[in-house]
This record gives structure tokens, sequence and C-alpha cells, in this order.
């Protein structure tokens, strides 16, 4: 995976998901993991999470360029980690 398809996996998961805060970090060369952090998870079952952001992954890269994809994390304000006091 290219740092231009990560920009564009990021920039159409951030306009799916409004004022959602998106991050991406290489895993190993060309290997991606992805955090999504949207308020409008807070109701939604995991399953159904994962569902719509591997969608927009599929739409964008649908061959062998997915698979560099290691995972999509996704989560509401209130479930990210508190820092420590």
């Amino acid at each position: 995976m290219t740092r231009e398809q990560v920009d564009e996996l990021v920039a159409a998961l951030r306009a799916e998901f409004d004022q959602a805060l998106v991050d991406a970090e290489e895993v190993r060369e060309g290997r991606y993991r992805f955090a999504v952090v949207w308020d409008g998870f807070e109701d939604r079952p995991h399953r159904d999470r994962q569902k719509a952001v591997w969608a927009i992954a599929d739409r964008l890269f649908p061959g062998p360029t997915l698979s560099d994809v290691a995972m999509i994390i996704t989560m509401s304000s209130s479930e990210t980690p508190q820092p420590l006091h």
C-alpha cells in the first residue's frame, strides 16, 4: 500500500463518517492499521461498525491492495483510552 493509497482511505473514511478522527500507522513496510473514532459508533454493534468501514476499504481497493490493511479499529470517543494521571 502506498502512502497515497493510505491518504485516499483516510479521506474516504473522514468523508463517510462526518467529524471522525482517522489515523493510520504503518505496522510494517507497506502494511497499515487504521483507527476511526466517531461518536456515531456509540450505540452501533461492533459487527456493524466493521462492516461499514471495510465496505469503504473494499470499494477503494478491491484487489490485493486490500490485504495491506492490517486492521481498522472503530471506537466512539467514550471508548478511547483515557490518559493516565
